[in-house]
């Protein structure tokens, strides 16, 4: 992938010419699905496709946005079984450069959407996503990731995701670190479901707002104390928001992801191991250590977490709204 950085609002997408382990295809399925490429055209044609298939990005539209084809589903691989269940649907995903939010934007594009990803600064591409690189904390930002994803059509979807994890110490927390964490976590998610409700009900969409709140929202730890308390801050915020904008037609729906092996885990272990909590702990021993806590024995991965929000972005979640759902294994339970 390039290292390039996109501008502001940049198209990212590309020719599949590799399997989804990015290993060459054989030169009978090129045959094969140069075949089936033939025929679906023919089929088309006549306004009528045989089978769900595979989500493809062929090319953009006059507008820079990705183009999707859908070809019959030659390959097994989970991720290219796609239903196009949010087929023409527009989506905004905040901290889409790394993780949930980027396994969830690219997700979303998969099965269709329109997809926006925003966020401080995005290292490589992503499939079918228009990176948008903007700060939450900044209300201009906000509203202006919102207006590219909606276009002249509106919003359909946010996946409120960005967030920040601070390591201290109760005994020595400072004000301004707390602050620049509620900053990000709570007042960022106000300033992406304001903006993001508004546009929804100007163009008249019946909308999703969706969040990341975290398992640490009832389950806190004693290093994370401010984390914990945003995310506890973000349960009543969903709730809130959802006895709001209900008359509108707008839910609001949160989940709760347990201990994950993303950047901003792998992240605060390596500022917990340089303190006095744990000093000199691997990351593999935090990661085990933090896995043996999980009745499920292992941490999620970010396909998990993008599979729930497909679910509660999809018209099958329409009579949900309040709702904060766990994903972590197990975990609250224990």
């Amino acid at each position: 992938m390039s290292s390039r950085r996109p501008t502001k609002l940049a198209m990212s997408a590309g020719n599949d010419v590799a399997d989804s382990e990015g290993i060459p295809v054989s030169s009978t399925h090129h045959r094969r699905q140069r075949a089936d490429l033939a025929r679906i055209a023919a089929q088309g044609a006549r306004g009528r496709f045989p089978h769900p298939g595979v989500l493809v990005c062929v090319e953009a539209d006059s507008a820079g946005w990705p183009v999707h084809s859908r070809i019959p589903n030659t390959r097994t691989h989970r991720e290219d079984a796609m239903s196009g269940v949010l087929t023409g649907k527009r989506a905004l995903v905040t901290g889409s450069a790394t993780g949930f939010g980027r396994a969830t934007a690219e997700l979303f594009a998969r099965e269709g959407a329109h997809v926006v990803g925003m966020d401080l600064r995005f290292d490589g591409e992503l499939y079918g996503v228009k990176p948008f690189q903007g700060d939450v904390t900044k209300g201009d930002d906000v509203t202006a990731a919102v207006q590219a994803a909606a276009g002249d059509d509106g919003l359909d979807i946010l996946v409120a995701n960005a967030g920040v994890i601070l390591i201290d110490d109760l005994r020595s927390a400072k004000a301004e670190d707390w602050a620049r964490v509620f900053d990000v976590n709570v007042l960022g998610m106000l300033r992406a479901f304001q903006a993001a409700a508004l546009n929804m009900i100007d163009t008249g969409r019946a909308g999703k707002l969706l969040a990341t709140a975290s398992v640490s929202a009832t389950r806190p730890y004693a290093e994370g104390g401010s984390y914990c308390a945003s995310k506890a801050a973000v349960h009543s915020l969903v709730k809130s928001a959802a006895l709001a904008f209900a008359s509108d037609g707008i839910t609001v729906n949160a989940i709760d992801p347990g201990p994950a092996d993303t950047a901003l885990y792998r992240n605060a272990m390596a500022k917990l191991s340089q303190t006095d909590y744990a000093s000199g702990t691997s990351l593999a021993e935090h990661k085990a250590e933090s896995a043996s806590h999980v009745p499920l024995k292992r941490l999620a991965d970010v396909d998990d977490i993008a599979q729930l929000y497909l679910f509660l972005a999809s018209d099958a979640s329409r009579y949900m709204t309040g709702a904060t759902i766990a994903i972590d294994g197990g975990l609250a339970l224990v």
